[in-house]
């Protein structure tokens, strides 16, 4: 690694890992977004990743640049961290890992190293990402240049995780790769918090196994909230029974998985495996019935709001919570929004009220108003979709109409009472 690295995407991944890298060597930031990069010039996080209470020290050694050619030609390290979501149809959208690599490759020389950080299926760095960069560039990776995958297992929201709190996964396209891949991470990291893969597949599927993990888990306890509230069982109370077991996973309840980790790299591997014909089979794919479940969920919880308003369709109803976990500012693919798209459809008149969420983002991504001052008065009905606390920062009762009701999905109001 030589005085200076590129970090190519600019987001809640980047960013992070620019500010870990930046206490020990120069860094330069690429990111096409030209609002997000003269925000963070300004010392403005709308990613809510970063407090930022002195920018100029913040940003010492982070230098922001719209294009990549800007940076200097001396740069032998890159990091990948693009987005890799899915479309409408849950297919894998590859553009910007694609468009990434392609920008490497027009700068990119002897001796340097790209590093993927993006979640993909196995094998894509390999055999998609690789033959771009060595297309574009004429060069040869293994010879000429080393390419390294390092998943992000970032846990955003202010009570989550950051890069510096959590076990790096690292492997290389050969032996010298994973030295120099290694070797990178050790700067920010110590050798007991960085785990080395045989290979790069590995390392992709060990990221989607994680999350994959957390989906299938969710989808379970989706399953048993479903049964509860069909027969009128009390799931908190057969959750608490359940949890005296002692190798009873009581870490995962119950919700609505959205978010750009869980609620999409399950889609990831589904793709993958669905191309092997002679291994997919779709009446035995846990992975696409636990989507099909969690994906359900916003509808469920539209259908228990028309329930309580006596499914005629008319009234006001507040979501409260629209990012897509607790204590974060995230919208993207926020499952709030699909129950906001379900409640209208069922005639109703809704506002979302979140004080915590990217109103911005949210505008651009779904054309939506969140209120964030006040919450609206008059309500037919509430509906809390997160378990945050923080979100609660007003009289329940006086919100509410004459004959309101509350429809507290994630029990965040029984939890706020406690802890008051």
């Amino acid at each position: 690694m030589g005085k200076s690295i590129c970090v190519v995407g600019c987001g809640y991944v980047g960013l992070q890992l620019a500010l870990a890298f930046q206490k020990h060597i120069q860094v330069y930031c690429v990111d096409i977004n030209e609002a997000r990069i003269e925000a963070f010039k300004k010392g403005i996080d709308n990613t809510g990743t970063v407090a930022f209470c002195n920018a100029e020290e913040e940003f010492k050694n982070i230098k922001f640049e719209t294009d990549i050619k800007a940076v200097p030609t001396n740069i032998d390290t890159f990091i990948v961290c693009v987005p890799t979501p899915v479309d409408e149809t849950h297919t894998p959208n590859l553009t910007a890992t694609k468009s990434a690599s392609s920008s490497v490759a027009n700068v990119l020389k002897k001796g340097d190293l790209v590093v993927f950080e993006s979640t993909v299926a196995p094998f894509t760095t390999e055999k998609i990402c690789v033959p771009i960069l060595e297309k574009e560039s004429g060069l040869k990776c293994g010879d000429d240049f080393c390419v390294g995958y390092s998943p992000e297992r970032l846990q955003p929201g202010t009570k989550g995780k950051g890069i510096l709190e959590i076990v790096k996964l690292v492997s290389g396209y050969d032996k010298t790769s994973l030295e120099r891949v290694y070797k990178l991470y050790n700067t920010i990291l110590p050798d007991d918090m960085l785990c080395c893969c045989n290979t790069m597949a590995e390392a992709e599927l060990s990221k989607i196994m994680e999350n994959v993990n957390r989906d299938v888990n969710i989808a379970l306890m989706n399953y048993f909230k479903l049964v509860c509230d069909r027969y009128g069982i009390d799931y908190e109370n057969v959750f608490n029974a359940a949890a005296t077991k002692f190798n009873f996973n009581q870490n995962v309840t119950y919700g609505m998985v959205g978010g750009h980790c869980i609620g999409v790299d399950p889609y990831y591997l589904i793709d993958f495996c669905q191309k092997d014909k002679d291994f997919y089979d779709e009446q035995k794919d846990i992975l696409l019935t636990a989507r099909r479940i969690n994906e359900y969920m916003p509808y469920y919880l539209a259908k228990k709001v028309h329930k309580a308003l006596g499914e005629t369709g008319e009234g006001k109803v507040t979501i409260v919570g629209f990012t897509f976990k607790e204590y974060c500012s995230d919208t993207r693919n926020t499952k709030a929004y699909d129950l906001y798209k379900h409640l209208l459809d069922f005639g109703y008149d809704v506002a979302i009220y979140d004080p915590k969420a990217d109103a911005t983002e949210a505008k651009i991504l779904y054309n939506v108003d969140i209120l964030q001052e006040e919450m609206p008065n008059n309500n037919d009905c509430i509906v809390f979709t997160l378990n945050d606390i923080e979100l609660v920062d007003f009289d329940v009762d006086k919100k509410l109409a004459n004959g309101g009701v509350i429809v507290d999905f994630k029990n965040v109001l029984t939890k706020k009472k406690s802890i008051n």
